[in-house]
């Protein structure tokens, strides 16, 4: 993989975490209220993603700066439309009810990035690495 694919690579996968994070208001489901926990996580589904869909096609045109970036583009857009097919819907908001009272409960701490997560990213950058 040539500089100019990395770099290429790193910018399509920016562009496409930021837009599904703010644009269509994508959380991550175990930190919905942190929205730099979700672009960190979709960058790295998409960055390795991506990078292993380049390694499994043959490059195609157009080719800026000799690199071919529209498999990285569909490879991107692909993944992007699958993380939001499955997503968690966001949780209603329901209204107050006076009558009952505030129950606390202590908050338990959610894994930011479990352990299947983690084996696809590695699976990704060894299926990258190796072919």
């Amino acid at each position: 993989m040539l500089w100019i694919d990395f770099i290429m690579l790193i910018g399509l996968a920016v562009i496409l975490s930021s837009a599904l994070t703010w644009g269509f208001g994508w959380r991550h489901p175990a930190r919905r209220e942190e929205t730099g926990i979700s672009i960190a996580f979709l960058f790295l589904i998409l960055f390795f993603a991506m990078w292993a869909g380049q390694s499994w096609t043959t490059p195609w045109l157009p080719a800026a700066w000799q690199a071919s970036w529209l498999n990285f583009l569909i490879v991107g857009l692909f993944i992007s439309l699958l993380v939001l097919a499955l997503a968690e819907a966001p949780p209603r908001k329901q209204p107050p009810v006076e009558s009952q009272e505030e129950i606390t409960e202590p908050g338990k701490p959610a894994a930011v990035f479990g352990f299947f997560f983690w084996v696809m990213i590695l699976a990704l950058l060894v299926t990258a690495l190796t072919a």
